[in-house]
């Protein structure tokens, strides 16, 4: 692996479950090498929970989840092919949403697991709503944490409303990023100002009390402004904005635990009232005073509600 090796080894919080994780090379359909990573602690575990990561944010981001549910589950996650240790497809094209779904299902066809409960967070709401629209008999619950069902650019830093003409405004940024390898240094400078990294990260131990969180920000940042994954997370959020599953939440039957942070600017929360009112067999909460980060900032009576949903 060629990716900072604490980013994949399952380093953040806990120690406990460390020791049993085994990373893995899936070559997919389209022939595009995508790295996972399966956490299982000894042969017993009967059911499969496939943890959809953000756009940043790696094995690191789940650790309250983990620590909750390896006792009795299998784990499953991987990194989106053109990110971190997964390969870039030659056609930028295949970045797409519908082929990270495929790769999920490809992944799960080495594996040999039937079904699977599908959690997601942030961009990995797209994910696994997209997976269980192609394969809804691959899928027995979802879990829907600080996500949208599409068009993330069209709400994307509005937190309370729609702002007319944001979408083609958030496009030309992110091309004007694209063309330019200036631009593209100065954002991946920006884990080197450790000012930045700080403020942000004492902000939300202050609020939440977890001495985790810093660590978490500093790999998260670490994540979206690698110099090795930046222009591929540019092409992604506006592959993010293409892709909508809004129009099939309807036929999507699963029971489902929609998750929202009502101070979320990245998805508003709205996004998650609206999955909420679409989907036939949904439950929602709102944790009106947390963020983007919610599986950290409230993970304790989060950790319980997911325990409750899943019995």
């Amino acid at each position: 692996m060629d990716y900072t090796t604490h980013l994949h080894s399952g380093s953040y919080g806990s120690t406990r479950w460390k020791k049993y994780i085994k990373d893995k090379i899936c070559k997919t359909d389209d022939n595009v090498d995508v790295f996972y990573q399966v956490i299982q602690k000894g042969r017993k575990a009967k059911k499969t929970l496939v943890l959809a990561n953000g756009l940043g944010g790696r094995l690191y981001s789940w650790g309250p989840i983990i620590e909750a549910f390896i006792d009795e589950y299998k784990i499953i996650t991987w990194d989106y092919r053109g990110l971190f240790d997964s390969a870039t497809p030659k056609n930028l094209a295949d970045l797409s949403i519908n082929r990270h779904a495929y790769d999920l299902e490809n992944i799960l066809e080495v594996e040999k697991i039937e079904s699977a409960i599908c959690c997601g967070w942030s961009m990995g709401v797209q994910v696994v709503l997209e997976f269980t629209s192609h394969y809804p008999e691959k899928c027995e619950k979802l879990i829907l944490i600080n996500g949208t069902h599409g068009h993330a650019l069209t709400t994307g830093l509005q937190p309370f409303f729609r702002i007319p003409f944001t979408q083609d405004t958030f496009h030309e940024l992110i091309e004007t990023i694209y063309r330019s390898d200036y631009l593209q240094k100065l954002f991946c400078y920006i884990p080197q100002k450790k000012i930045l990294t700080n403020i942000f990260s004492k902000t939300l131990k202050f609020l939440w009390k977890n001495p985790d969180l810093p660590q978490f920000t500093e790999w998260f940042f670490n994540d979206v402004f690698h110099k090795n994954n930046f222009r591929n997370i540019l092409k992604l959020l506006q592959e993010l904005d293409a892709h909508s599953v809004y129009h099939h939440l309807r036929e999507i039957n699963q029971p489902a635990l929609v998750i929202s942070g009502g101070l979320d600017i990245i998805t508003p929360s709205y996004q998650s009232k609206e999955m909420y009112r679409k989907l036939p067999n949904a439950e929602y909460i709102n944790y009106p005073l947390c963020s983007h980060f919610v599986v950290l900032e409230k993970s304790t009576v989060m950790v319980k509600k997911i325990k409750s949903f899943l019995i």
